[in-house]
């Protein structure tokens, strides 16, 4: 199978949506988010960090392949439409409590902004807000 390759910056981007036909005409037909949740000896829980993986089908490139998503440390979704016209991405970095964390914004909408969008403007956007992105073609095609 192929390795995943990481979303680390705007070239990587750039070379992901012209590998990808910028996902135009993708369809989201799988998503898988793992959660786990651990309890220690003294009964507290620990939550390590979450994998989302998203399977697109790319029906505008020929033999209709399928692009793996694998983003690590979800911490926003939604997932409102199953059909992608492209996509667009972003790098930032916000303040918790001590310290700055990064993160990488997938989103379906070009000029959707997570750390500034309202739930009611930006309601059919699909997006994913993670620490880390990254993508491989599937061996499953259409």
């Amino acid at each position: 199978m192929n390795e995943f390759i990481k979303l680390n910056n705007e070239q990587d981007y750039l070379d992901f949506q012209t590998r990808t036909n910028g996902l135009h005409d993708g369809y989201i037909i799988s998503v898988n988010h793992q959660r786990p949740v651990f309890f220690d000896n003294n009964l507290l829980c620990y939550i390590p960090e979450s994998k989302m993986t998203l399977k697109i089908l790319v029906s505008s490139m020929p033999g209709h392949p399928v692009v793996e998503m694998r983003f690590t440390a979800t911490r926003d979704m939604r997932l409102h439409n199953d059909c992608l016209f492209g996509f667009s991405m972003k790098w930032g970095t916000m303040n918790h409590q001590w310290h700055p964390i990064p993160y990488v914004q997938w989103a379906s909408e070009p000029d959707f902004d997570w750390e500034h969008h309202s739930m009611e403007t930006d309601r059919s956007t699909t997006y994913v807000i993670a620490t880390t992105a990254e993508w491989r073609f599937a061996n499953d095609s259409f």
